[in-house]
């Protein structure tokens, strides 16, 4: 049966055809996607571009250029004729100093093309004892959340990744976690990526600013 025929007569929808069977009625919540830069942008591209605070979840975030491309493809779709009120990476500490992660920012920060007069928070977390873990990788919005299964970085040729739309309760409890006033982890430390520069940042209680 083709998806005209399941049409009435001014162009409606029988009520009994209202389920997820009805190719004009379904709506996958998840789909396959390759692991480059701009397949993954493209997947996460209409809620970037209609959201204006943006969470970037990914524990292993470093400067390596597969985590940069994917991140200034991103920041590409976002920054589209809109003010962005937030944009935050949130990511692992590990074992990298803050110096260290200082200089990876610095040395990345001409490839991530942020616009003039924007900027990007990292922030840096690690677990607290009998806490949450930082493993799922996420895009979490005002809007609504997709979820990364294999991370936000791009793979090998070939490789794929499922990206999963969140239902509301799991994007809302997700989203809260990473405020820094949540608890839920222990913060390390948080940078300010502009255009022209990367500074140390701190909570003042409603927002990171530059220290």
């Amino acid at each position: 049966m083709t998806i005209a025929s399941k049409l009435g007569p001014n162009g409606t929808l029988d009520v009994d055809s209202l389920d997820d069977t009805n190719p004009i009625w379904e709506a996958p919540r998840g789909l396959a996607v390759l692991r480059n830069a701009n397949e993954m942008a493209k997947a996460a591209r209409l809620l970037l571009y209609c959201s204006s605070e943006i969470l970037l979840v990914d524990q292993h975030y470093s400067g390596a250029a597969r985590f940069g491309r994917p991140l200034a493809a991103m920041i590409q779709c976002a920054f589209v004729g809109k003010p962005i009120t937030r944009f935050e990476y949130h990511l692992g500490a590990g074992d990298v100093t803050s110096n260290v992660f200082e200089q990876q920012l610095s040395q990345q920060r001409r490839h991530l093309e942020v616009p003039e007069g924007q900027a990007i928070t990292f922030v840096r977390w690690r677990q607290r004892a009998e806490g949450d873990t930082l493993h799922p990788r996420y895009v979490l919005t005002e809007r609504g959340g997709l979820r990364f299964e294999h991370g936000l970085d791009e793979g090998n040729d070939g490789e794929t990744t499922d990206v999963e739309c969140m239902a509301a309760e799991l994007h809302q409890r997700r989203r809260a976690q990473f405020h820094p006033e949540s608890g839920q982890f222990e913060l390390v430390d948080a940078w300010i990526v502009n255009a022209t520069s990367v500074s140390r940042a701190s909570w003042d209680g409603s927002k990171f600013v530059s220290t």
